[in-house]
């Protein structure tokens, strides 16, 4: 006689399957990647929050299933502050599938919400049992791909046009005193806490030169960095990304400090020009008259 008890338990265990290939709330942790309570996925590897993490995410009998490298490269542009900062995703099925996602704000993340990035609520769970669920992989790639390649590509054309606008001289009596008159203020709250913006114009000789882009950020030891962007007004107008622009970026300086040498980095050829300050927080008059006496600007 068939006990209706261990059907009900067969019943239920069979309708629980799909609910963990469609699974819609994960719980990361310790290794550990569940729905429900139920374990789905483990995931271990090395990194920190100092170095780039290199993650694999295994089937729970620990079958390697997907593997996790985490990409930086810096441009040393201001239009990429941060760099360019993705996963390299690797899909171990037969034949392997890759794929980059690419950061949010190009920030760094801990673990595991890297891991995270895999296994979103509300989504289809890219782990079916012992394989990978080919559908959800193949939809996930469809979405979240990100092209590297094209990107830096975009940066370093950027960069060719750039130069050719900053390289014009702009005519005026260089003896006379420079002014910076200040056109915006802004603040924004990011990973970092709240930055500050000042923009100023700058005048020589009643001539427009450019602007000064200053921002102060509060640092890791509770200390505040600045960060400054220089523009060099162009004789001709462009347009980049549907806006119309008369300055193109002459140099940009990173984490300012009073206590160590600064490096103002120039847009022409990525060389640095090292000097020291009193206040790192109020340096956009030094900055905008080293590159004039140097006859960059």
């Amino acid at each position: 006689m068939i006990n209706p008890m261990k059907i009900k338990s067969a019943l239920t265990a069979v309708a629980f399957i799909p609910s963990l290939i469609f699974a819609q709330n994960y719980d990361v942790k310790k290794g550990k990647i569940s729905v429900e309570k139920n374990l789905i996925a483990t995931y271990d590897g090395k990194g920190s929050i100092f170095k780039l993490f290199d993650l694999t995410v295994s089937s729970p009998s620990k079958k390697p299933l997907i593997h996790i490298q985490e990409k930086w490269v810096d441009f040393k542009n201001p239009l990429r502050r941060d760099g360019d900062r993705w996963a390299e995703i690797t899909f171990l099925n037969d034949p392997e599938k890759k794929m980059n996602y690419h950061f949010p704000n190009d920030g760094r993340l801990i673990e595991r919400d890297l891991i995270g990035l895999l296994f979103k609520d509300g989504t289809t769970s890219l782990v079916q049992g012992e394989a990978l669920n080919e559908q959800a992989v193949n939809d996930y790639i469809k979405a979240n791909n990100f092209d590297f390649v094209a990107d830096s590509q975009y940066i370093r054309q950027f960069e060719k046009d750039n130069k050719d606008r900053i390289m014009e001289p702009l005519s005026r009596n260089k003896k006379v005193a420079t002014t910076l008159n200040v056109v915006g203020k802004s603040n924004q709250t990011s990973g970092r806490g709240t930055e500050y913006t000042v923009r100023y114009d700058i005048y020589q000789d009643g001539v427009l030169l450019g602007q000064v882009e200053k921002k102060t950020i509060p640092s890791l030891n509770f200390g505040i960095k600045a960060y400054y962007v220089i523009w060099k007004r162009v004789l001709t107008p462009y347009t980049f990304e549907g806006k119309t622009m008369k300055f193109g970026i002459l140099a940009f300086l990173e984490d300012g400090s009073s206590e160590f040498d600064n490096e103002l980095v120039l847009m022409t050829d990525k060389s640095i020009i090292k000097f020291k300050t009193s206040d790192h927080t109020n340096a956009e008059y030094q900055i905008v008259n080293l590159l004039i006496s140097k006859g960059i600007l």
